[in-house]
């Protein structure tokens, strides 16, 4: 008896190029942050070729991985979809809400963080 064929799910082009930009977005905000594809999957205990995979569009990604990702990135999630129904930013800076700060497992306080956040800020703008 013959086997049926088996069938490949099709992802719209539409959804194809969400994920392609969703995954360009996280590759330029970790080169924003200076980290390498092997630190950050290290972080998130995947494999450097899984954040490949991402940054490329070739996988999907979960909302709650992209929530991990976002979070240590240092961005709110809405970054990632932001002008996608759009025509594409015009804009090369990155637009990002302070963010809730960790250390070793430990909340910082909200003035520690404001602090941190200034401090980012004013270092971005003397970088070439």
């Amino acid at each position: 008896m013959k086997k049926p064929a088996k069938t490949k799910t099709v992802r719209s082009a539409a959804l194809q190029d969400l994920e392609k930009a969703i995954g360009a977005r996280i590759r330029k905000r970790r080169m924003e942050l200076g980290l390498t594809q092997i630190q950050l999957a290290g972080k998130l205990g995947l494999s450097y070729q899984q954040i490949q995979k991402y940054e490329t569009g070739l996988n999907r990604i979960s909302a709650g991985r992209l929530h991990q990702i976002s979070r240590l990135l240092f961005i709110d999630t809405s970054y990632f979809f932001k002008g996608l129904d759009r025509t594409p930013e015009s804009s090369s800076k990155t637009n990002f809400k302070i963010p809730v700060i960790y250390l070793e497992g430990m909340h910082l306080d909200k003035n520690v963080q404001q602090a941190i956040a200034n401090l980012v800020s004013v270092m971005s703008k003397h970088i070439h």
